[in-house]
């Protein structure tokens, strides 16, 4: 199931995300996608983010290779 909605403020939509999880929805289920940055308070939205891994992952694969080109 695919459910798509837009918000103005960030209480809606932590309000609609309590709604869809009381349905049985798991935060897993959950994509949330903004234009700026929003940080729901604990509670809202618990899950562990990877982005930093995968920035870092990132930097020293870009850099060994930048280096392997440049050797």
């Amino acid at each position: 199931m695919y459910l798509i909605a837009e918000f103005r403020d960030q209480a809606a939509a932590a309000e609609a995300i309590r709604l869809v999880r009381e349905q049985g929805a798991s935060d897993a289920d959950l994509d949330v996608f903004s234009e700026e940055p929003v940080e729901f308070w604990r509670g809202v939205l618990d899950r562990p983010s990877h982005m930093s891994f995968a920035a870092v992952v990132a930097a020293v694969v870009f850099g060994a290779a930048a280096t392997g080109f440049v050797a």
